[in-house]
């Protein structure tokens, strides 16, 4: 029995060195494989983006300018005016054959019942003073001296305010648009074919002709002038119906006012 033992125990010495030469034969290959591993190429890391260069210069080419660049319509150009292009109240300096005078944009009146406001004549003129001629001579000179002035005729507008606020407004183109009220009396001439020297009356709608102009208005106080607060004077030249609104009041470009204030 104990020499069976012996046999046994060489046995297992032997297992044991087997055992032992193969553990470290493990150990080796993995100190191999380490240093295998170790001289592998580390892993790379992302790149930054690089920043974009700021002093390229840049060759752009430029946008093609378009074929058609829209403008603006024009402004419709106005016809040219025909006949007198301007127009300003003169009224006599003294009696009917005395040089005429220019009159501010304002006149002052007494305003007394039956008396005369004052006779205004539009004359295509801007002269302070035009020297003493007798009228046909003196309007003819320079009416004639415009371009077509054949066809030209002369209006007027006559606007007056009650100190109740109430307003009357006449266009007066002929007689027969001329309202005669207690307040202020109408009354148109022409002074412009008329005989020199001659008595002349004011126009009546049956006179009235192609050739006729009515080349001053007079106004006279009636007897109710004390409620009239102040007056409006307007006179126009014109040529047709298109130079009024659909109202009848006067739109075109050649015309002159006069402001009546009474005098205190």
């Amino acid at each position: 029995m104990s020499k069976k033992r012996r046999k046994n125990k060489k046995r297992s010495g032997g297992a044991f060195w087997i055992a032992l030469a193969a553990a470290a034969l493990v150990i080796a290959l993995g100190f191999i494989w380490l240093g295998r591993r170790d001289k592998a190429a580390p892993p790379t890391a992302t790149p930054e983006p690089s920043a974009a260069p700021t002093n390229l210069a840049i060759d752009a080419t430029p946008l093609p300018t378009p074929s058609y660049i829209p403008t603006p319509s024009p402004e419709p150009t106005q016809e040219p005016i025909v006949g007198p292009d301007v127009l300003s109240f003169y009224t006599p300096e003294t009696i009917y054959y005395s040089p005429r005078v220019g009159l501010d944009a304002e006149f002052l009146s007494p305003m007394k019942r039956g008396e005369d406001i004052g006779s205004f004549e539009p004359i295509p003129s801007t002269e302070a003073r035009l020297e003493n001629k007798i009228f046909p001579e003196l309007f003819d000179g320079i009416w004639t001296s415009f371009d077509g002035h054949e066809s030209v005729k002369i209006g007027y507008e006559l606007r007056y305010a009650l100190y109740d606020g109430t307003v009357i407004d006449l266009v007066i183109r002929s007689p027969k648009d001329i309202d005669f009220t207690d307040y202020i009396e109408v009354w148109i001439y022409d002074d412009y074919h008329q005989e020199p020297y001659e008595y002349y009356s004011h126009l009546r709608e049956s006179w009235m002709t192609d050739e006729t102009l009515i080349t001053s208005i007079k106004l006279t106080a009636g007897k109710s002038i004390k409620s009239v607060r102040e007056i409006w004077l307007s006179a126009y030249l014109y040529r047709s119906e298109a130079d009024f609104d659909e109202s009848g009041h006067y739109r075109g470009r050649v015309s002159c006012d006069l402001h009546i204030v009474r005098e205190e």
